[in-house]
């Protein structure tokens, strides 16, 4: 029977290497299990980055504190990536319905503890604080004019860097899926060397496309 022990708010579970089942969800929850009906907590508001909140906390240098001046993370999954050999945790931090990040997280173990790597997407960003993210970093000399279309706060005209998930298509080939319902829902091809995404072709010595 059904026995709940734990809350875990967006989760996701995977069976890891261990046997176990791990579920990971918002608010810095994770939670094992051996046959998915009765769990105990791994982390629960603590204990699941040994990093993310050392120094000058570069997970929320963009986003910032939330409406309850705290910080938010959410919608952790976790991922093995057999090229890595490590798990590899995708969340998003955020502090409003416009600011977004989405992050990587790196452990030798599924129930951690994670250590932050990269943020990696943002959204929400307008012309004032275009230089606190990644994006002339990423597209280099591309016009970026048409990033600030509709403005920063119509978050209904762009990609809204929530929620992720990650999952191999019957190649082997690695993708990240996010997005919410005010922009809609995205995927980006990923590298299984780095686990972060592959954001333009890169042509080769023979001029042809490369993802």
């Amino acid at each position: 029977n059904y026995k709940a022990e734990i809350s875990c708010h967006d989760p996701e579970i995977i069976l890891a290497d261990d046997g176990k089942y791990y579920m990971t969800g918002s608010h810095q929850v994770i939670a094992k299990s051996e046959d998915l009906a009765t769990w105990d907590y791994v982390a629960n508001g603590n204990r699941m980055f040994d990093n993310i909140f050392d120094g000058d906390m570069p997970a929320f240098s963009y986003v910032g504190k939330n409406e309850d001046n705290g910080y938010s993370i959410w919608a952790s999954n976790i991922y093995y990536n057999k090229t890595m050999g490590k798990y590899l945790m995708y969340f998003c931090t955020t502090s409003s319905y416009i600011k977004s990040n989405l992050t990587l997280a790196v452990s030798d173990t599924p129930g951690g503890p994670y250590s932050y790597k990269e943020t990696f997407l943002y959204s929400g960003f307008g012309k004032n604080d275009l230089d606190q993210t990644n994006l002339k970093e990423t597209l280099g000399d591309t016009d970026l004019s048409r990033y600030f279309k509709y403005g920063a706060y119509d978050n209904k005209k762009w990609p809204n860097c929530i929620d992720p998930a990650v999952f191999e298509d019957k190649d082997g080939n690695m993708w990240l899926v996010y997005g919410s319902w005010s922009g809609g829902i995205f995927t980006l091809p990923l590298d299984p060397k780095t686990g972060l995404p592959v954001h333009k072709a890169v042509e080769d010595s023979a001029g042809s496309a490369d993802m």
